[in-house]
């Protein structure tokens, strides 16, 4: 049976800003609706990087899950 492409994807975004010792920094998480799932970014590149590469899995594969979580 052939997979069916998700229509859009939804993604709660958390942007915290944090003193650490030298100075400020930002902490982001993305969390899917309806999951307890929480991937946390240490920068935005890393961010958009996961992103892009949660779109190209469905755009290519059709398969959402097959994007490997980030791991820091």
């Amino acid at each position: 049976m052939e997979k069916v492409q998700p229509t859009y994807l939804s993604y709660l975004l958390r942007l915290r800003r944090v003193n650490e010792v030298a100075q400020p920094v930002w902490r982001i998480s993305l969390e899917t609706p309806g999951s307890e799932t929480q991937v946390q970014f240490e920068n935005l590149s890393a961010l958009c990087t996961y992103l892009a590469a949660r779109i190209r899995a469905v755009e290519e594969e059709g398969d959402i899950e097959e994007v490997k979580q980030p791991q820091f």
